[in-house]
């Protein structure tokens, strides 16, 4: 017999890996070992659920039950849950899950919510015997293995290869020695040292096997070599990189000095800062990061053993700060970390709409005041960063922005610099304002004829609010609340009239008097970026208000929400001169016709 590699696939944990097939055929148990057998006539009615069934396959009585698949779960696993891995005939109990799932068409991959049937129980029918004989595996020559498909085993923390081989397999001291570690080197030629493995790494694994039908796979990466001068030099630079980030972050990045570990079986340990840099996370957990991929794995293990909130994270020598941020933020348990293309909503008065080339969402528990998210982003020369009185901003409402590396730049903002302008005063001041930003020449408080007879005596004489001609007809705009006769009586004399009441509130004002004016205007949620570049590293801010032309066509947004001068300024470099509405109109028409 010789070995043959079999794709494992470990990193989706809802595939079932190729060895299940294999570990059933091969069955490591001796061949005394036979199936504990069981008298199908014997099981009451009353255990027979609903999911329970009792079918006659290969001459033999099977209870079986009707499994729903959870997330998280594959086929091993829930075999072993539920005892049938043990003194079981695993050939025969493979023969019969696979006639009980033929309409699965591959047992070997099973996703959330697949049906299964399992064999809960084998009976012989008759004489027939309980135990099929074990057939031997098909062998294929170790030249054959260059046209299949392989996968690899991906390293966790704590596992050494012949760890996860026994783990695995659970195969002999014997067979382990006697030719298996022989074939796994020859597989693993880049790996010098079995017993010097660490997290992260993938391994070809060759085990006992029939001949086996696989779903292709995604091809094998390079196994990561020792570093060279120049790939070390590179890694030092890409190390402070990384130590400002996380700086940035609002976590401790210690790397000067040296690191003492105590060790509970005495002794203690001793780690050169500069090459090992520790991560001191604001949740008390502290990543070692192996910059050059040099930590022994056994004095890793030491480590990690011993102080249960350490853990290890190693670099390679082809990483550049992408990658060397990925490998590292994975290990420090935030709450949830986006990659590109990803976005995240943020509430609250002015939404906002966050993407960037990593997220990290951070527990409350642990952030500091209100910072709860941090958006990064790795900008190359050229790249527009957030201005900083932005930051500044989005801060406040709880969101770090991180344009890396960043460029010194004053937050603030003279206030003279803001083109703004602010109503005080009651509903008269408004539509004053209105009026004379869209250029219309008006009269306030006039008294206008409206009727006269021809004797003279009888002179019908209305005091308007404001008045203003367009194309040569006479408008009225009323606040004062003209009685619904004397609108109508003016209507009929060819005045254009619009009367507010009294409980209008500005942003109806404001809506109500462009639309009498014609003057074309947009009243939704406006979407502002926080920077000149493209969305995909951008933070959009969803704010609520009027934008309309003045008579220069010039861009006015009137909005009801108290801004801050930072977002006036942002307005401003997007060509918006702001006109700010008194607030108590902030929820004056509900969501404003968002």
């Amino acid at each position: 017999m010789i070995f043959l590699p079999v794709a494992r696939k470990i990193i989706c944990p809802l595939i079932a890996p190729a060895f299940l097939i294999i570990f059933l055929l091969y069955n490591p148990c001796s061949a005394q070992d036979k199936e504990e057998t069981y008298d199908i006539s014997l099981v009451k009615t009353a255990e027979l659920g609903s999911k329970n069934k009792v079918s006659e396959i290969e001459g033999k009585k099977v209870l079986t039950e009707s499994y729903t698949v959870k997330e998280g779960e594959h086929l091993w696993q829930i075999l072993r849950e539920k005892d049938l891995l043990k003194k079981r005939n695993l050939v025969e109990l493979l023969s019969i899950l696979k006639k009980l799932n033929g309409s699965l068409g591959n047992i070997d991959m099973i996703h959330p919510g697949d049906k299964i049937v399992i064999p809960l129980a084998i009976s012989p029918v008759g004489t027939a015997s309980a135990v099929s004989e074990e057939t031997p595996p098909e062998t294929i020559p170790l030249q054959a293995l260059k046209d299949i498909d392989m996968d690899e085993y991906v390293v966790k923390k704590g596992d050494s290869v012949i760890k996860v081989v026994e783990d695995l397999y659970g195969m002999s001291d014997r067979d382990l020695y006697n030719g298996y570690l022989d074939q796994l080197k020859k597989l693993n030629p880049s790996i010098k040292d079995l017993n010097n493995v660490y997290p992260g790494q993938k391994i070809r694994l060759p085990i006992y096997s029939a001949k086996v039908v696989r779903l292709p796979i995604m091809p094998n990466e390079p196994v990561s070599e020792q570093m060279t001068e120049a790939q070390k030099e590179n890694i030092k630079l890409t190390g402070n990189q990384l130590g400002e980030i996380f700086t940035l972050i609002g976590e401790q990045w210690l790397h000067t000095g040296e690191h003492f570990f105590p060790l509970k079986t005495g002794g203690e340990l001793k780690l050169n800062a500069e090459s090992y840099p520790i991560i001191d996370l604001r949740t008390g957990k502290k990543v070692i990061v192996d910059l050059y991929n040099d930590l022994p794995e056994k004095m890793g293990n030491l480590i990690t053993s011993n102080w249960d909130n350490y853990c290890i994270v190693h670099l390679e020598g082809k990483d550049d700060l992408k990658q060397a941020f990925d490998r590292t933020v994975i290990l420090c348990g935030y709450k949830k970390v986006y990659g590109p293309g990803e976005q995240l909503a943020s509430g609250g008065e002015i939404p906002l709409t966050i993407a960037a080339d990593r997220i990290i969402e951070i527990d409350q528990e642990s952030s500091p005041k209100k910072k709860s998210i941090v958006a990064i982003n790795f900008c190359n020369e050229g790249i527009q960063r957030t201005p900083a009185m932005i930051v500044n901003y989005l801060k406040s409402s709880g969101v770090e922005v991180i344009d890396y590396p960043p460029l010194k730049a004053s937050g603030e903002i003279p206030d003279k610099a803001l083109d703004v302008r602010e109503i005080i005063g009651d509903r008269y001041s408004l539509v004053e304002t209105l009026l004379t930003l869209t250029g219309k020449n008006f009269s306030k408080n006039v008294e206008l004829p409206v009727y006269q007879s021809k004797k003279a005596d009888l002179n019908l004489i209305i005091k308007a609010d404001f008045s203003t001609n367009i194309g040569g007809r006479d408008y009225i705009i009323d606040l004062s609340g003209l009685g619904q006769d004397i609108i109508g009586l003016l209507k009929e004399h060819q005045f254009m009239v619009h009367s507010f009441s009294k409980e209008k509130a500005p942003y109806d004002i404001v809506t109500g008097t462009l639309d009498f004016l014609g003057v074309k205007y947009e009243s939704k949620s406006h979407q502002f970026f926080s920077a000149e570049r493209q969305e995909s590293k951008n933070i959009i801010l969803n704010i609520k208000g009027i934008s309309f032309k003045d008579n220069a066509s010039k861009n006015i947004f009137a909005t009801s929400l108290k801004l801050p001068k930072e977002l006036v300024y942002l307005l401003n470099l997007n060509g918006y001169s702001v006109l700010q509405l008194p607030v108590d109109a902030a929820t004056s028409n509900g969501d404003q016709n968002n």
